[in-house]
């Protein structure tokens, strides 16, 4: 079994389409052939049967005009024979061949037509004036009330002459066909697989770094054509993915490197001038640098696990006491403009609440870097979701720039103040934790003339259910 599958996996698609169209084809000609020799025998057999009937009838007619000769010519001697036994028994005619020979048919014979009294059709092996297999037909005839039995006989040889020439000739043809088939199926197999032979050279010779490549597409719309187009498909999504990630490296890795950078030069200077060190000071610096160096990594990591579909810890978490507890940390930690939450109700979501406070934080930092007076808080659950929205009256968001926002290490003024502006990860981290929660994130103009971030989230009925 094992043999069968190593070799069944050496032969090629073509030639295996082509050996079972081959199979295939030789059954049926094989069985159309057998089928084929046997009609034309009995096709044959029916043929001398009525030669038969016409034969005795002549006889028949011949016997009641009482005109019946004693040797009776017949054209096909070679392969016929007559006899007519009168009421005693005795041959009272019959055809050259068979005039002085006693009664030639066999008595299986005789005594069916003497028993039935009716016409009877046999086939006998050979007959005593031949060594061959003749069909005989016995016929009982009454003629003023005297009983004749007429015995015509008549060679199959030439009807399995005819068979034998038939069978030669498909003994030549059927392979002869059958070979055809196979070639016919092997070029119709390898044009129609040429396509896709070409579309896995081309996959082979594609490495990484020549995603931009494609395969040749047929232009047509069928299997192939469809398996060249996601091809083309993957193979863009694959590119995508690569400059994606080369972007994300790259980006990671500056991000990365300028706290490293900051902290080896504060201990450097330290080390340069011991003499003028500040160590509290430098402690402080180090300290700074290590929380945004571990913020970082922490954003980094949440981003890395973005093929997660679900928060690995699902509970109820009140969105509202969220949205409090972040305005209250903001405000400790120096907010330069209000927050207005006067628009805040009640809203419950089902969901991971370490992420959904940091999602809540990311919004609310953002809008009050960018905010000029005021930022402007709403929740409300409607219609079996629940609706977060935060707003600012800043410069707001150009429209062409609203989905790229969401991408990471994304800032939009390039000019802006790495202190001001962040890493470029926030939204990103927004919105991949409103995905994971089932939700979706999207920013419009705000009516204060800034940017609004608006939240759908499942309440927690819904995601329940979900």
């Amino acid at each position: 079994m094992a043999r069968h599958t190593r070799l069944s996996r050496g032969i090629s698609m073509r030639l295996r389409i082509a050996i079972t169209a081959m199979l295939v084809v030789l059954v049926a000609l094989l069985l159309g052939s057998i089928a084929l020799r046997a009609l034309q025998f009995d096709f044959l057999r029916s043929n001398v049967d009525d030669s038969l009937r016409v034969r005795a009838g002549d006889v028949e007619a011949l016997l009641r005009d009482e005109s019946l000769p004693a040797l009776l010519t017949i054209s096909d001697a070679e392969e016929a024979l007559v006899q007519v036994v009168g009421p005693t028994g005795a041959i009272v005619s019959a055809s050259a061949n068979a005039a002085r020979a006693p009664l030639l048919i066999p008595d299986h014979i005789a005594l069916a037509v003497a028993t039935a009294n009716k016409a009877q059709f046999a086939t006998v092996a050979e007959l005593p004036i031949e060594d061959e297999e003749f069909r005989v037909l016995g016929l009982p005839v009454l003629v003023n009330g005297a009983r004749y039995e007429i015995y015509v006989a008549q060679s199959l040889d030439p009807a399995r002459e005819a068979v034998a020439a038939l069978t030669a000739g498909l003994a030549l043809g059927v392979p002869l066909l059958t070979l055809f088939v196979g070639l016919l199926t092997w070029l119709l197999v390898d044009r129609a697989l040429s396509p896709v032979e070409a579309i896995r050279r081309e996959v082979a010779e594609i490495t990484g770094s020549g995603l931009n490549r494609r395969v040749p597409a047929p232009n047509r719309d069928d299997e192939i054509g469809r398996l060249a187009q996601t091809m083309n498909a993957m193979l863009a999504r694959l590119e995508s993915a690569r400059d994606h990630q080369r972007r994300f490296v790259a980006d990671a890795s500056h991000e990365l490197r300028s706290p490293i950078t900051n902290i080896r030069a504060q201990l450097e200077v330290d080390q340069a001038r011991p003499d003028a060190a500040d160590p509290l000071a430098t402690q402080r610096g180090v300290l700074s640098e290590t929380l945004r160096l571990e913020r970082l990594v922490d954003d980094l990591l949440l981003l890395a696990r973005g093929g997660e579909e679900t928060p690995a810890r699902r509970a109820a978490v009140d969105l509202d006491d969220l949205l409090f507890q972040e305005v209250v940390r903001a405000g400790r930690a120096g907010a330069h403009v209000p927050v207005d939450t006067s628009h805040v109700s009640g809203g419950q979501v089902l969901g991971d609440a370490g992420q959904l406070a940091r999602m809540v934080a990311n919004l609310l930092e953002n809008a009050l870097r960018f905010a000029s007076a005021r930022v402007e808080l709403s929740l409300q659950e409607t219609g079996g979701a629940v609706r977060l929205i935060v707003a600012d009256d800043g410069p707001g968001i150009a429209e062409q720039d609203r989905e790229r926002i969401f991408e990471r290490f994304t800032r939009l003024d390039a000019s802006r103040a790495r202190a001001a502006g962040g890493a470029g990860l926030g939204l990103a981290i927004v919105r991949e934790i409103v995905h994971r929660h089932g939700g979706t994130v999207r920013v419009q103009a705000s009516p204060q003339g800034g940017a609004e971030f608006l939240v759908e989230l499942p309440a927690t009925s819904d995601a329940a259910d979900a």
